[in-house]
């Protein structure tokens, strides 16, 4: 398990935040994974997707996992294609857990608007409402393929894009994701963070059935969002304008 770091200024927030982001848990134990996320002390915890697990048909883990983050931190979740194409949970019992469900709907949440889109889902209309809020938009989406085909043209105002779904590519040769669904061979966005926009979590546990992880780690995001710090030209004290910035403490990030 691996703790990757990232840190995004902007001047759309009032003051400093620290989110941890996880997805992929698949029904697996999580004490070992919630231990890291409480030492990290989130102002938020984001689960991305895929809790339960459709192929070994288990979801016994899952409430209890998000009543644990639930105890560390506000939680929003939203649906993977594992909730959806193994509908064991309902959307009423998760919100029984205390954890803000994202399906197909945002939220406010201080400087932020946080949304989520279900997997599988063709409802983009709530997107707009969503894009017009004025604030940092952070959009937790199962799936990164989702970036290429429509987010990243059609959504650019978008500020902050949270997927999973692609276990990191499975197996990493020379640094490259083998496979992920949605992508096939050799996909693009697996595990890392894109454009300044999109960051894909390699996932929390190892992928159903037969097919081994190698040279690629689980993981655990977290992601510091800085108020940008006024800076001012010689001439004119004018506010530069805004840019974006990422650090990965734990090894290099894709672009």
């Amino acid at each position: 398990m691996v703790l990757t770091e990232y840190t995004i200024e902007t001047d759309k927030v009032t003051h400093d935040y620290t989110f941890i982001m996880l997805s992929d848990l698949h029904n697996k134990s999580f004490k070992k994974i919630l231990d890291i996320v409480d030492a990290n002390n989130p102002n938020a915890i984001f689960v991305v997707g895929d809790i339960v697990d459709r192929h070994m048909r288990t979801s016994g883990r899952a409430r209890p996992f998000l009543k644990a983050c639930l105890k560390i931190a506000p939680t929003f979740f939203s649906l993977g294609n594992h909730e959806v194409q193994y509908p064991v949970i309902s959307k009423e019992q998760f919100e029984k857990t205390g954890v803000i469900v994202l399906d197909d709907s945002f939220v406010c949440f201080e400087d932020f608007a946080i949304g989520g889109q279900t997997s599988k889902s063709q409802n983009l209309t709530w997107l707009y409402d969503f894009t017009h809020q004025d604030k940092f938009l952070i959009l937790l989406d199962h799936h990164p393929e989702n970036y290429k085909s429509y987010l990243k043209d059609h959504f650019k105002c978008i500020d902050l894009i949270l997927s999973g779904h692609t276990h990191g590519g499975q197996i990493k040769i020379c640094g490259q994701g083998l496979f992920s669904p949605g992508q096939g061979l050799f996909p693009k966005y697996t595990h890392g963070f894109y454009d300044g926009k999109l960051i894909v979590n390699a996932g929390l546990v190892n992928t159903g059935g037969l097919i081994p992880r190698i040279k690629n780690p689980p993981e655990i995001v977290k992601i510091n969002i800085k108020k940008k710090k006024e800076e001012y030209k010689k001439q004119g004290n004018t506010k530069n304008k805004e840019k974006r910035k990422n650090v990965k403490s734990i090894k290099n990030v894709k672009k």
